[in-house]
């Protein structure tokens, strides 16, 4: 049986850049913080059986520090699951963070052209993963 997954383009946006500071270099943030963030929102939300039931497909393909953009895989029927404990993450590695998803996608071509549209660096990054 093959499992299906959805990929979704998430804007993570951080206090420090809406008040206009500067966050400290050494706290740069990488695609395994914004897994660890959202894998703790699952389990706030839905417990160890949503943590169980997403954990082994939830990944995080992608991450640009730059741009604030994210791809985050997840399996097709725990889709809404994600989605909605994506809302409810409030904090990246201790800063204050807003992730907000701005398209949904069935394949990774797809979800590429889709970002390519936003930004070609981060699309260059992705083609380069599939390519592993």
């Amino acid at each position: 049986m093959r499992l299906k997954n959805r990929f979704l383009l998430v804007e993570v946006i951080f206090e420090q850049d809406l008040v206009g500071k500067r966050r400290d270099e050494g706290r740069a943030i990488n695609a395994t913080d914004v897994y660890q963030s959202l894998l703790a929102s699952v389990s706030a939300q839905y417990g160890d059986q949503g943590v169980g039931l997403c954990q082994n497909l939830l990944s995080v393909r992608s991450y640009s520090d730059t741009t604030g953009i994210a791809v985050v895989r997840a399996p097709r029927e725990q889709l809404r699951m994600v989605w909605s404990s994506l809302t409810f993450v409030t904090k990246i590695k201790n800063l204050r963070a807003l992730g907000t998803v701005r398209a949904n996608a069935g394949s990774e071509r797809t979800m590429r052209q889709k970002l390519d549209k936003l930004d070609p660096v981060q699309a260059g990054k992705l083609a380069r993963l599939e390519a592993l």
